[in-house]
C-alpha cells in the first residue's frame, strides 16, 4: 500500500509538472528544460516497453514450444537454501542494492557527459538538417546558444536511470508471479524470502523509494538516502549475519544488536561521504550540516530496523521515503 502511494504521488507530480509547463509555455520548446526529464530521455522509457514485451515474448514461445520448463514448485526442490550459506543468499539478495547506489553516480558525472553528448548531438543534426521532431529542443538550444548541460541533468539522468530498472524489474515480477513458467531468470526466485515469494520483489519498494527521494529533494538529500537505504540496510544486514549475537526485543526478533548499530555506522559514514562530493555545489554548505544530516537519516534507519514494522518489504520503502523527508525537514532547520 505504501508503494503504492509513493508510485502514485509520483505520477501526480510527473503529470503536474508537464501540465503547468504545457499552460505556462504552450509555443516555447526551452520550456521543456523545466521538465523533471527533458526530451527524448521520455521517450526512451516509453520504447523499454514495447522492447520488454519483445524479449519476454521470445522467451514465452520458445518455453511453449519446447514445453521444456520447470514450475515454481519444482524450482524449489533444484536449489534448498538450507544448502546454501545464509551469508551468501543475504549478498545475492542484497546485490540489488549495490547496484541501486551506482545511480549515484549519475549525480556526479554520467549527467553532464550524457547531456553533453545528447543536446550537442541533437543540435549538429539541427543546425546540418534543420528542424527534428525528435529533438524538438534543439531550435531553443541554438537560439538561445546556451550550453548543453541543462541545469538538472545528474538528477535527471537518475530520474531515468532508475525508471528504466523499475520498469525492468517490475514487468519481469509481474510475470514471476503470475506465469511462472515464462519468468526467464528462474534461479533469482531462490534468493527470495519465503514472505517475498509470493510479492513483488524487494528491489521494487527500492527502486521506487529512490525515486521518490532523487525526485523531491535536492542532490545532497538525494544521494544520502541512497547511500543510506541502500548501502546503510544492505551492511545491517551482512554485519547481523556474519558478527550478530544479541537478538533484538529479547531474542523474539531474528534481527541483532551487532547489525542495527553496524547498518547505523554504515548508513551515516556513506551519508556523510555522499554529501562531502557534493559540497563543491553548495557553497553555504559545511561539514557540521553534513554530519547532522547524515546523522539523522543513519538514525532514522537504525530506528525502521529495530521496530521493524510488520508490514512485507516495509524498509525497503520506508528507508527511503522517511529518511530523505527527514533529513530535508533538518537541513532547513539547520
Amino acid at each position: 500500500m505504501i508503494t503504492s502511494i509513493v508510485i502514485i504521488v509520483i505520477g501526480i507530480y510527473f503529470f503536474l509538472r508537464g501540465l503547468l509547463v504545457m499552460l505556462e509555455s504552450p509555443y516555447d520548446p526551452s520550456a521543456a528544460m523545466n521538465l523533471p526529464l527533458t526530451p527524448p530521455f521520455p521517450n526512451t522509457i516509453l520504447l523499454f516497453i514495447p522492447i520488454l514485451i519483445y524479449f519476454f515474448g521470445v522467451y514465452a514461445i520458445k518455453e511453449y514450444i519446447q514445453k521444456k520448463y520447470i514450475t515454481e514448485e519444482a524450482q524449489k526442490k533444484v536449489i534448498h537454501k538450507d544448502a546454501i550459506a545464509p551469508m551468501d543468499l543475504e549478498i545475492a539478495r542484497k546485490l540489488f542494492h549495490t547496484v541501486i547506489d551506482a545511480v549515484l553516480i549519475c549525480y556526479l558525472f554520467i549527467g553532464d557527459f550524457v547531456s553533453i553528448a545528447v543536446f550537442s548531438s541533437a543540435t549538429a543534426m539541427g543546425t546540418t538538417h534543420g528542424y527534428t521532431q525528435f529533438f524538438f529542443i534543439v531550435h531553443a538550444l541554438i537560439w538561445m546558444k546556451t550550453p548543453y548541460i541543462i541545469p538538472n541533468a545528474g538528477q535527471m539522468i537518475t530520474v531515468f536511470a532508475i525508471l528504466i530498472v523499475f520498469f525492468i524489474a517490475s514487468f519481469s515480477d509481474l510475470i514471476r508471479l503470475y506465469k511462472f513458467r515464462y519468468y526467464p531468470i528462474k534461479a533469482v526466485s531462490n534468493i527470495y524470502r519465503e514472505k517475498e515469494r509470493y510479492f513483488f520483489g524487494p528491489h521494487i519498494y527500492l527502486a521506487a523509494g529512490g525515486l521518490f527521494a532523487v525526485l523531491f529533494f535536492p542532490p545532497k538529500i538525494g544521494m544520502a538516502t541512497i547511500a543510506i537505504a541502500a548501502l546503510g540496510d544492505a551492511f545491517a544486514t551482512i554485519i547481523g549475519i556474519s558478527y550478530g549475537k544479541h537478538k533484538l526485543h529479547g531474542g523474539k526478533s531474528r534481527k541483532t544488536w551487532e547489525g542495527c548499530i553496524g547498518g547505523f555506522i554504515a548508513g551515516f559514514g556513506f551519508s556523510l561521504l555522499s554529501y562531502l562530493v557534493l559540497l563543491p555545489q553548495y557553497p553555504d554548505g559545511n561539514l557540521l550540516e553534513g554530519i547532522i544530516i547524515s546523522l539523522t537519516g543513519a538514525l532514522v534507519l537504525f530506528l525502521i530496523d529495530f521496530y521493524s514494522p510488520p508490514i512485507k518489504a516495509s524498509d525497503n520503502i520506508l528507508n527511503p521515503v522517511i529518511c530523505s523527508i527527514a533529513m530535508f525537514t533538518i537541513s532547513i532547520i539547520i
